[in-house]
């Protein structure tokens, strides 16, 4: 019998627009279950990783420190938005549950109810866009809307990618 391994991993998302933030991503990967952070990263975090070569920040099989994703003067906050999304069974649809909302931003649920009918696997994602999505998704605009859609194209890059591994 194998021992289950914990492996984290830490990535940069490019700036989609040319006004637009710098994303972190922080992926726990458990036996069945992802963990995963995303969030403004603070400005001086050019040196981590970039997404697209999926180069990982840092790759530790046992679990990491658990420490400041990005470094730099402003933290990114863990629970800003943080929801947990349960894989489908049968034809029953997702189900999942907001573990923590500190504004009207409803991007969590959703968002962790899509990765966990895609990818099969319990999925808990909190989501730190700053003031990204004043006022909740429905008063965003255009160009927060196609930030938030280009972050979810790279998490599912990412997680495509370690289910590859």
């Amino acid at each position: 019998m194998s021992t289950p391994k914990i492996r984290t991993t830490a990535y940069r998302f490019p700036p989609s627009l040319p006004s637009g933030p710098t994303f972190g991503l922080q992926v726990t990967q458990l036996t069945g279950t992802y963990v995963l952070w995303v969030g403004v990263l603070p400005s001086g975090s050019e040196e981590l990783a970039v997404l697209p070569q999926l180069d990982p920040l840092r790759d530790e099989e046992g679990g990491g420190s658990g420490g400041e994703v990005g470094g730099g003067g402003e933290e990114a906050k863990l629970g800003r938005d943080w929801a947990v999304g349960m894989p489908p069974r049968g034809s029953l649809p997702p189900v999942g549950t907001q573990l923590l909302r500190s504004s009207g931003d409803d991007l969590a649920l959703p968002l962790a109810q899509r990765l966990a009918r895609r990818f099969g696997k319990q999925v808990f994602l909190s989501v730190d866009v700053g003031d990204l999505t004043a006022g909740g998704m429905m008063g965003m605009g255009a160009e927060g809307a196609r930030v938030v859609m280009d972050v979810e194209r790279g998490l599912v890059r990412v997680l495509q990618a370690l289910e590859e591994r």
